[in-house]
């Protein structure tokens, strides 16, 4: 595929996020929708969204393809995705096992190698930070281009999520009330 196809393809792919991400209000189905088409736009093996628990101070990512139904739960702070929340600062990293932030315990687990991650905070219209992506695995490593697409996408997606998670508190008040 030309550098322009290759253009072309993730254009189509991003205006298609839009649309996906603004009419979804599940916010697990919503989660699923985001790692499914952040794995197509950044072509890389799996995509994992995590989302900031404030009353826990961990991560936690219901959703992790690749992982069948794992929940992951990731203290603030620590590993790749809790750094990333905590420092705000997208990470580009080309061989996890030589950084020290990278945790095995979970490819030891699953049996999965991770090589390559790319990780971005997902912060909401007023800055604060909401959860983190973690692309892992794209052949040749993540490029500056991918990074520049993981925040684009962090921005609309943070909209989403908040959006979905707004939906889910007013329908669990709605239901109260009746």
């Amino acid at each position: 595929m030309s550098r322009v196809e290759e253009l072309e393809d993730r254009l189509r792919l991003l205006v298609n996020f839009g649309g996906v991400v603004s009419k979804e209000t599940n916010l697990t189905r919503l989660l699923e929708l985001i790692a499914e088409q952040v794995k197509a736009i950044v072509s890389c093996d799996r995509c994992s969204v995590f989302i900031l628990d404030r009353h826990t101070n961990e991560l936690w990512s219901k959703v992790a393809l690749g992982m069948q139904h794992t929940e992951i739960r990731v203290p603030f702070g620590k590993g790749i995705a809790g750094h990333v929340a905590s420092s705000g600062q997208i990470i580009n990293i080309q061989d996890a096992y030589q950084d020290h932030r990278f945790s095995h315990d979970l490819d030891r687990l699953t049996g999965y190698r991770t090589r390559s991650i790319l990780a971005a905070p997902l912060k909401n219209v007023s800055g604060h930070i909401i959860g983190v992506f973690e692309a892992m695995n794209k052949p040749g490593g993540f490029n500056v281009d991918d990074e520049g697409i993981l925040q684009l996408i962090s921005s609309l997606a943070a909209a989403g999520i908040e959006n979905a998670q707004l939906y889910e508190i007013l329908s669990k008040s709605q239901l109260e009330t009746i």
